[in-house]
């Protein structure tokens, strides 16, 4: 029965929640943006989500709490600790969609290539994404305090801990593909200035791409140093994980098969003109092909010394060695 009361209290807190969270943004969006225009019935939508989900989510939420606060295992609990890290998850997710717009939209107003969106004015746009970061921001601190709070008082051990990982190894895959592709993206372009035609416009795509890196390192970084310290700390469990071995062979099987690919496309244009044969597609560019090879090879170096690395600080067990297995096959 704990565990059904647990699933019913923790996804009516998490969906009442969202709703509040958002009927508010929507709301500051509508006070705070002049240009944004909403109608009369979305206006009291917004409201009335709030007036009926906010009693809701405090009901619930509270009980949660009062449960925490008399049983240990209740704050130990797998339930608890995956409404805490999804309610940080979309936060998280949000700060980095809007972050991502906020800087593309700066930078072309810098280079004088802002055309608009949605009838909003340069000012409109950045307070329309200041506001979602804004209570994001806020509702991922509190759950934070709360999280750290039931980690001093029970520590992570097994489930819990799994639900941790997913969160780190998670958004580290994000913040990687997000450098990575950004990377790809602006040595492509980079190149292109270079050897004659093919020359790309040097605003519109390239300031979404330098967004796209500013966002994907930090968020790599934070996530993946965060990681790395859990794993090289004094928890066994944290260096028997599946889940960081499964994040580390994907990186190292995406890249293999980036480069690969890539790699062959080179060498059958060369053939193609080394034999005389016409493609009807043409040869491509190895432009194109080098700006995928050079970034994806430093990826998949990087995570096979990881995993070098990791195997000789900890022996190989049964769930790693599937996942090892998996990959090779």
């Amino acid at each position: 029965m704990g565990n059904v009361r647990r699933a019913y209290v923790y996804l009516v807190s998490i969906i009442s929640l969202q709703s509040v969270a958002w009927a508010v943004i929507s709301l500051l969006r509508d006070l705070l943006v002049p240009g944004r225009s909403s109608s009369v019935g979305s206006t009291a939508w917004q409201i009335a989500l709030i007036v009926v989900g906010l009693p809701v989510y405090l009901v619930h939420w509270l009980w949660a709490q009062r449960l925490a606060a008399k049983d240990p295992e209740e704050r130990e609990s797998v339930l608890r600790r995956l409404y805490l890290y999804a309610a940080m998850g979309v936060a998280v997710a949000t700060l980095i969609a809007n972050a991502f717009d906020l800087l593309d939209t700066l930078m072309r107003l810098v280079l004088g290539s802002f055309t608009g969106y949605r009838s909003l004015s340069p000012t409109d746009l950045i307070i329309h994404h200041l506001v979602a970061m804004a209570v994001m921001a806020l509702i991922w601190f509190y759950h934070r305090r709360v999280l750290a709070g039931d980690t001093r008082a029970e520590p992570e051990t097994r489930g819990g801990a799994t639900v941790r990982r997913l969160y780190l190894y998670g958004f580290s895959a994000a913040g990687l593909t997000m450098t990575s592709l950004a990377v790809i993206a602006l040595l492509g372009w980079l190149m292109a200035q270079f050897g004659g035609s093919g020359i790309t416009d040097s605003h519109a795509g390239t300031t979404r791409e330098v967004a796209r890196l500013v966002v994907g390192v930090p968020l790599w970084l934070i996530f993946w140093t965060r990681a790395q310290r859990l794993f090289a700390g004094p928890n066994e469990e944290e260096r028997a994980s599946v889940v960081r071995k499964l994040y580390l062979y994907l990186a190292v099987f995406i890249a293999v098969l980036a480069v690969v690919t890539a790699t062959t496309f080179v060498l059958a244009g060369g053939m193609r003109r080394l034999l005389g044969i016409s493609s009807p597609g043409g040869d491509g560019d190895i432009r194109e092909a080098l700006a995928i090879i050079i970034p994806m090879a430093l990826v998949w170096a990087y995570h096979t010394y990881v995993l070098r690395h990791d195997a000789e600080r900890a022996d190989e067990q049964a769930g790693e060695a599937w996942v090892r297995q998996l990959y090779y096959y």
